[in-house]
């Protein structure tokens, strides 16, 4: 019986025997990818999946309906779609298990080690280039994805998700390194018999517990990287922790609840405020870098959409402002090696702006390689540039203060598990933005509203209140020409 339709050509093409299916499959026509949907299902399978199982009787049903300019046909959860015999779910997410090389533990151990060391660099790869046209999903990974709840099938989806694990690892590595050498110091603060203060050891316990909490939680939407919905959720979760959480018990009067006479109510303040500095400092100074960096990775996977350049355009003169800062703080310190490095970070926003035309322009992908790498570049020289001479500047400061290295792991594991995590974050959450956008945008033209939003920007734009610049461009090409005269003359 006839229960087979394929999708080839950009359309459904059927209905075909299961016979029909191995003959053109035989023949090279299709391949176990090729999508395929069975009598009466809301969802395309594969024909690797399909080719086997017993034939439901009844008469032939159209497949769902499909886009008319899609590439491939539209999916709906697995849950929704029948259970076919030839779907084999591999085992989601997380590092694949090594073989093992035999019997000796230390061969089985090294193949696992060389796996892992393998898996290391191929997400280091994916995080620095971010960009989905070049860091393609594995073999392995498409595989799992294809089989997920919720199937991936789509190779720029896949790519995407392959790069989602990548950053969710490193990430949760990275924090949970910095949970790691918050054990002491947290451990010195609760059995301290100095500080009787209860309420201030429930805060101290309680931020202790969201930093480990906050690394399992991406560790575990690492492990789970194939059900998407599930590891956005776990990815969000693990930001609340990292952030809002810790925003939250500082803003408790611990002081005021605890201490037992004005002058203990003082030191514990002050005690207080340092803390917090110290423990959210890393984590609002990730919020820039990772916003940036969660637009430019957005620009590779919807280069057409414009949104995610002017969302650098608006991010990029806040964090200007905010390295502003560190180079006032760096010049008065009276170190030059602080004060160029920090000189040196100042440029990222810059390089932001200065490729503004060029972010703010839908383009293909050709074009928005040609453009992206070429700032990726000078946005990583700067980044490591700063880090340098500030390690350089800081040396001195460091031996002073007797800051060990376990306090710079901890700053540093916290700082980039926090822009990592950030990075996913953002972009998971401003691509349904685009989406949202998109839609609407879709929805308005045409209609009454769309004119008349016509219409009122174009007597903003009359009167120069819609414009972009307010004549920057102009004074400095004003003053460049009023000092080419005065040296003419």
């Amino acid at each position: 019986m006839s229960d087979y339709y394929l999708y080839r050509n950009n359309q459904p093409d059927g209905p075909h025997t299961v016979e029909r299916l191995r003959e053109l499959r035989s023949r090279g026509e299709i391949t176990d990818d090729t999508p395929c949907c069975p009598n009466g299902a809301s969802a395309w399978a594969t024909v690797g999946a399909i080719v086997g199982p017993a034939v439901a009787a009844g008469p032939p049903k159209l497949p769902p309906s499909l886009p008319p300019q899609s590439a491939h046909p539209p999916l709906l959860p697995r849950a929704q779609a029948p259970a076919h015999p030839g779907l084999h779910p591999v085992r989601p997410g997380g590092l694949p298990q090594a073989q093992p090389a035999g019997p000796d533990f230390a061969h089985r151990f090294a193949g696992a080690s060389a796996e892992v060391g393998s898996l290391a660099k191929l997400f280091a790869s994916r995080i620095l280039t971010s960009n989905f046209t070049q860091g393609a999903a594995r073999e392995d990974e498409r595989k799992t994805l294809e089989s997920a709840s919720t199937p991936v099938l789509f190779p720029i989806g896949q790519n995407y998700a392959a790069w989602r694990r990548a950053i969710l690892w490193f990430s949760g590595v990275g924090l949970a390194i910095a949970a790691l050498f918050q054990i002491g110091p947290t451990g010195k603060l609760i059995l301290d018999d100095q500080n009787p203060s209860k309420a201030f050891k429930i805060a101290a316990l309680a931020l202790f517990a969201l930093q480990v909490l906050a690394p399992a939680l991406a560790l575990l939407g690492a492990l789970r990287w194939s059900e998407i919905r599930e590891s956005r959720r776990h990815a969000r979760l693990a930001y609340f922790c990292q952030l809002i959480g810790p925003m939250i018990i500082f803003c408790i009067p611990v002081a005021t609840i605890s201490a037992r006479s004005p002058q203990e109510a003082n030191i514990l303040r002050t005690y207080l405020i340092i803390w917090a500095l110290e423990v959210l400092f890393p984590k609002i100074f990730a919020l820039f870098p990772g916003l940036i960096r969660a637009c430019l990775t957005l620009r590779t996977l919807l280069p057409e959409s414009l949104m995610p350049g002017w969302i650098c355009m608006f991010v990029a003169p806040l964090y200007g402002l905010f390295c502003m800062v560190a180079v006032i703080i760096g010049a008065q310190s009276g170190n030059l090696w602080v004060f160029l490095g920090f000189c040196s970070l100042l440029l990222v926003p810059g390089f932001v702006l200065f490729d503004a035309k060029n972010l703010c322009a839908p383009t293909d992908e050709a074009g928005m390689n040609k453009t992206l790498e070429p700032l990726r570049m000078r946005i990583m020289i700067a980044t490591v540039t700063c880090v340098v001479l500030v390690v350089v500047g800081s040396i001195d400061v460091i031996k002073q203060m007797n800051i060990g290295v376990a306090n710079i792991t901890n700053i540093v594991a916290m700082l980039i598990g926090n822009i990592f995590l950030l990075t996913l974050v953002a972009s998971d959450f401003l691509t349904g933005v685009i989406r949202k956008a998109f839609e609407a945008d879709a929805e308005l033209d045409g209609t009454p509203l769309y004119d008349s939003l016509a219409e009122r920007m174009a007597q903003l734009s009359n009167v120069r209140l819609a414009d972009v610049s307010a004549g920057e461009s102009m004074v400095v090409r004003n003053v460049g020409a009023l000092l080419g005269r005065k040296r003419d003359h």
